[in-house]
């Protein structure tokens, strides 16, 4: 009899938690006890990396780091690195997601003047997140504007400990997260983390990238990302983000995407690829358009990609979405590379109500 796989997609955010948010709390791993007792042996996730507009994890500052609301307070103050934390909206139906920050940040940068921690090892192993605290940095003295926009480029010498903030936030969430991956795994349990397909314009991604985007003279992007109209929409979808130069990104066997994905895959057990179909043909809209009517497919990087993928990381576990409606060239594409697709799982939808026990 085969094997049936059955999982829960359930985004951290939902999650109970004591400070306005699902978090990387003790409730992670009540979850995961959960998941065990009903025979569940995937945990499907959404992107862990920073929210963009709209609060959307799908278009992030960095899509290596991971958002700092995500960092368990009560487990700081298990480590004795803060005294004590009061709740804060425990009982919210919605995430407040600046509320959550203002209040979380607070207490963060109690905890890490608290800390005594090195993190010149976590920075060697980790070369993307000095450019992500420099970003950071770089962004708020030019008063949060798109790096294409910047006047000041040169760190003051006076940030060095707001970057080393940065950098410690970033130590304690991989650290926090990978401890509930390893309780998961020791529990029979395998998560599914998601990687979006593109990245935002405002981001370390493109900005450490630049050359590897449609963009003019001055960085702006020329084309940007969608879907062209269909049945269900006569204008289309209009996303906005930049789109890649492919052509630029096989000089150097696409670098930065294939770094991008393996970061990610690194932190779970299976990597779940959206918008996989852009890989065989994505959309491309003229920059400026107010909507995606004047979309057109252009033919993607496709083996050659997947190729250079699996060469570097021969072990690499991937799954693909699968949006049903799809030329016939995508499904070869998967099956070629023999790319499961994300419903071999069975996905439910569940909510903290339906967590027996879990209720903060």
């Amino acid at each position: 009899m085969k094997k049936r796989n059955v999982g829960v997609l359930l985004p951290v955010f939902s999650l109970p938690g004591n400070h306005g948010i699902g978090d990387f709390s003790h409730y992670a791993f009540e979850f995961i006890d959960w998941l065990k007792n009903h025979k569940y042996h995937y945990w499907q996730i959404l992107p862990l990396n920073p929210i963009g507009p709209a609060n959307s994890p799908y278009i992030t500052v960095c899509s290596e780091a991971f958002d700092i609301r995500y960092i368990s307070l009560d487990k700081l103050v298990e480590q004795g690195l803060l005294d004590n934390v009061p709740k804060h909206h425990a009982e919210a139906g919605r995430v407040n997601y600046q509320d959550v920050l203002t209040f979380k940040e607070k207490y963060l940068r109690r905890a890490y003047k608290n800390s005594k921690i090195s993190l010149k090892k976590f920075v060697k192993e980790n070369p993307w997140v000095n450019e992500y605290a420099k970003y950071l940095v770089l962004k708020n003295i030019n008063d949060n504007k798109v790096w294409n926009q910047w006047i000041i480029k040169k760190i003051p010498s006076f940030a060095e400990d707001e970057i080393n903030f940065h950098i410690w936030c970033q130590f304690i969430a991989l650290n926090q997260w990978n401890d509930i991956k390893k309780y998961a795994n020791k529990n029979g349990v395998k998560i599914i983390a998601d990687c979006p397909f593109y990245v935002g314009l405002d981001s370390v991604d493109c900005y450490l990238n630049k050359d590897e985007f449609m963009m003019d003279e001055h960085y702006n992007p020329t084309v940007v990302s969608g879907c062209p109209p269909d049945a269900f929409s006569d204008d289309g979808q209009l996303w906005g983000t930049p789109i890649y130069n492919f052509e630029k990104m096989k000089e150097n066997n696409y670098k930065f995407l294939i770094n991008r994905i393996a970061c990610l895959a690194s932190r779970a057990d299976i990597l779940r690829l959206d918008h996989f179909r852009a890989f065989d043909t994505y959309c491309v809209i003229p920059a400026g358009d107010e909507n995606a009517r004047r979309g057109e497919w252009k033919i993607g990087p496709r083996n050659d990609f997947f190729d250079n993928l699996f060469n570097q990381y021969p072990n690499i576990k991937i799954i693909a979405e699968d949006l049903g409606l799809l030329f016939d060239s995508v499904h070869e594409l998967r099956n070629l590379k023999k790319i499961k697709i994300s419903s071999f799982i069975q996905v439910l939808m569940i909510t903290k109500h339906y967590m027996a026990g879990l209720n903060p």
